[in-house]
């Protein structure tokens, strides 16, 4: 029996994605022959973009097929559509969906079915923040617009990802854009408000990200420049002073570090005054106050800054002071039980009108009413009493109807017919002269001599010289240079009757002293030996030394003739040295042992008022050691501390120096051991002396001659321009004075 063959339909397959830039479909997989299954198919599309396959069918049976979806997808839906050649099925994903999806699909052509699965990524594109740049208000907070985008035009979010430093961020705004695809009618969307910590007036910085519900973006940066204030800004006010009833012009100044320009208005006026037109200048504005007339005390007015991002009130606090009045002192003269009528007076600089009022009254005697007689003037009567002849006094003060003045004396010089000569106190500059005005009263209104009782001890008086019926003139001169308390005494006579005694005290004001100055070049660079004290004066006292005739004063001069002394810096002797400077300008200076180096010490100069310091520098050439077997103590070889034996000289010493050997036990028991010279080195004895070409060092003596002895067999061996002075080689055992070879050796 034959059996009809059953022919399946031969597929083929192929994928298309529908996208915007590709229409032409591409073929991915062919399904042909009688297979169990179709192989799974991987297909990517973007977010929110449909994507099509296209199935193609090569049926050599010639029957009609179809095509149909199994199950799936989840996050999607799909169109099947067969047509003749083939199947197209169609994926849209949902709105916003972003992952993998799947479906399972059937060809069949009635008689056998193949099935295929198909696997879907739908991929989110990520979203990008904007960077942004702002100029922020620096005292009050600002609202910043951020902003990003998404591919997939995906609602956005904003969150923060670093929080700024010295400020708060407010929550984003929620919604989307006011306009684009996800458009919605917040116009705030992706706004924020930054306000900045109390007193921060600096640049900050935050960063943020956007999300799109699937990923975010990279963190994005806004930088907030701060608005950078005018200093009366940032102070917020300032404060003046208004002398009453005068206008002052109050000046604000307006440097705007960032060119912008400060608009100046006016928000408060003051309560005690008026303000003129409030002008603009180069540095700021300004405005004319003008006070209340009378008025004293505080007042403010404000003003409004705004450099078009701040605004600040800008307080001017004013202090209108009442200037207070003065009272004058007073001096009349009465009659011994006789009332006299005393004068008053005061002033007040501000115009105000004063009124009069007694502080204390008189020991003895009464006072009657004050009576008013003028703007600035009262009168009042003292009655003596029992006040006997002498002074009696009072004190009374004026008001300008804000303050009080000082109290001021009113002083009644009581006489029982005699004139009264009046005590005093004058100062004077030093080296000047003074005007001195004589004072006397007189009852009966007689023409007053005055002649002087007692003449000043350091000063001169001129000629007295008539004023008038009470007053007289004399000039009084200080000695030239003197300073301090200085008096003289005088009486006056009405031709009859002389006055008591009084006295002119005087204060001479000592003047701003001169500084000495120097004359010429002084001599303040020296030089000695290495270890000899250098001696500076008018004689030679100290031996050994370097001499040098002079004083540090010499170059000095002082134009107050006051006189000069010289004295040590001590904190500037540093390098160990010994320095006695004398009040003369002499000094002795002993450097420290073997010291080669310069070295330097300060001494100041005075007239007893200002100091003038200067630098004395030292310098050394040449070295020579001292020895003295009697010396007990730590050597240095030094003067002050000679070496006790030679071999110790010897081996401190070299070429070019010089050993001076003083007398000592030498004739006694003469120095152990022999010397060897180096080229140009001295051995010297005390009774030679020594002389350098800085002069003599060491006097001559007529000490015995040190002896050399050369006990162990040592003696004296000389050495290229050596020379051995005032020394007595002792060669009892055969070995004495030696020289092989040697040049311009020299023994005396």
């Amino acid at each position: 029996m034959l059996h009809a063959l059953r022919r399946l339909p031969l597929l083929a397959l192929t994928l298309v994605a529908v996208t915007a830039c590709d229409d032409d479909p591409t073929p991915t997989t062919v399904i042909g022959g009688l297979p169990d299954a179709l192989a799974p198919l991987a297909v990517t599309t973007a977010k929110n973009t449909p994507v099509e396959r296209f199935v193609s069918v090569s049926n050599t049976g010639g029957r009609t097929f179809t095509a149909s979806v199994l199950s799936g997808p989840q996050n999607g839906s799909i169109e099947v559509t067969a047509v003749a050649t083939g199947v197209n099925v169609r994926y849209t994903p949902n709105t916003g969906f972003a992952g993998t999806d799947q479906l399972t699909y059937r060809v069949d052509d009635g008689v056998t079915s193949v099935d295929g699965v198909v696997n879907i990524t739908v991929t989110n594109a990520i979203p990008t923040a904007e960077t942004v740049f702002l100029r922020r208000p620096a005292l009050s907070p600002v609202t910043v617009q951020v902003s990003g985008t998404d591919p997939d035009g995906d609602p956005l979010s904003f969150e923060v990802v670093d929080a700024p430093a010295n400020g708060s961020l407010s929550a984003f705004a929620a919604g989307s854009p006011a306009a684009g695809p996800q458009a919605t009618s917040n116009p705030s969307f992706g706004q924020v408000t930054y306000t900045p910590d109390e007193g921060f007036l600096g640049d900050e910085s935050f960063t943020y990200r956007v999300n799109d519900g699937t990923d975010v973006s990279p963190a994005a940066t806004v930088f907030l420049t701060a608005n950078r204030l005018p200093q009366a800004m940032i102070e917020g006010g300032a404060s003046f002073g208004v002398a009453r009833n005068t206008p002052t012009l109050v000046s604000v100044a307006l440097s705007d570090i960032d060119g912008d320009d400060v608009a100046v208005s006016l928000v408060t006026g003051p309560g005690n005054g008026t303000l003129g037109a409030l002008e603009t200048t180069a540095a700021g504005v300004d405005v004319l106050f003008t006070p209340t007339p009378g008025f004293a005390g505080d007042d403010s007015f404000t003003l409004l800054l705004d450099d078009g991002l701040d605004q600040v009130e800008f307080v001017v606090s004013l202090s209108v002071i009442n200037t207070a009045p003065v009272a004058f002192n007073v001096t009349v003269a009465g009659v011994v039980g006789n009332a006299v009528v005393v004068d008053l007076t005061g002033s007040d600089p501000d115009g105000d009108p004063l009124t009069f009022e007694i502080v204390s009254g008189p020991a003895i005697g009464s006072l009657g009413t004050l009576t008013s007689t003028g703007p600035n003037t009262a009168q009042v009567v003292y009655t003596p009493g029992a006040a006997p002849a002498g002074d009696q006094s009072f004190t009374f003060r004026v008001g300008d109807g804000g303050t009080f003045s000082q109290p001021a004396t009113a002083t009644v010089a009581l006489s029982s017919g005699a004139p009264i000569a009046r005590a005093q106190s004058v100062t004077v500059d030093e080296d000047s002269s003074v005007d001195i005005i004589l004072r006397g009263i007189d009852q009966q209104g007689d023409q007053l001599t005055f002649s002087v009782v007692t003449p000043p001890a350091h000063g001169s008086l001129g000629a007295i010289t008539s004023l008038g019926l009470y007053t007289a003139q004399v000039t009084y001169t200080p000695t030239v240079n003197f300073n301090g308390a200085d008096f003289f005494t005088f009486s006056v006579s009405d031709g009859s009757l002389s006055s008591n005694v009084a006295q002119v005290s005087i204060t001479v004001v000592p003047d701003p002293d001169d500084p000495p100055i120097v004359v010429g070049s002084p001599v303040e660079t020296f030089t000695t030996h290495t270890n000899v004290p250098l001696q500076v004066a008018a004689a030679r006292s100290a031996d050994p030394a370097v001499f040098v005739t002079g004083d540090l004063l010499s170059n000095f001069i002082d134009l107050d003739f006051d006189g000069l002394t010289a004295s040590l810096v001590p904190a500037s002797v540093t390098a160990g040295a010994s320095v006695t400077v004398n009040p003369d300008g002499t000094f002795i200076y002993a450097p420290p042992a073997g010291r080669t180096a310069d070295d330097t010490f300060d001494y100041t100069v005075t007239d007893g008022m200002t100091p003038v310091t200067r630098t004395v520098t030292v310098q050394f050439t040449g070295t020579a050691w001292f020895v003295d077997d009697t010396f007990g103590g730590a050597s240095d070889g030094t003067p002050a501390a000679p070496f006790v034996s030679l071999a110790a000289a010897a081996a401190g010493s070299g070429p070019n120096d010089i050993v001076f050997v003083y007398a000592g036990n030498s004739g006694v028991t003469p120095l152990p051991g022999g010397f060897a010279f180096q080229a140009a080195q001295q051995l010297v004895g005390e009774p030679a002396g020594l002389t350098t070409g800085l002069g003599p060092v060491v006097a001559a003596s007529a000490a015995a001659r040190p002896v050399l002895t050369n006990a162990g067999g040592a003696g004296v061996t000389l050495a290229d321009g050596a020379v051995l002075s005032g020394i007595d080689v002792d060669a009892t055992s055969g070995a004495g004075l030696a020289a092989t070879g040697v040049a311009g050796a020299t023994v005396s």
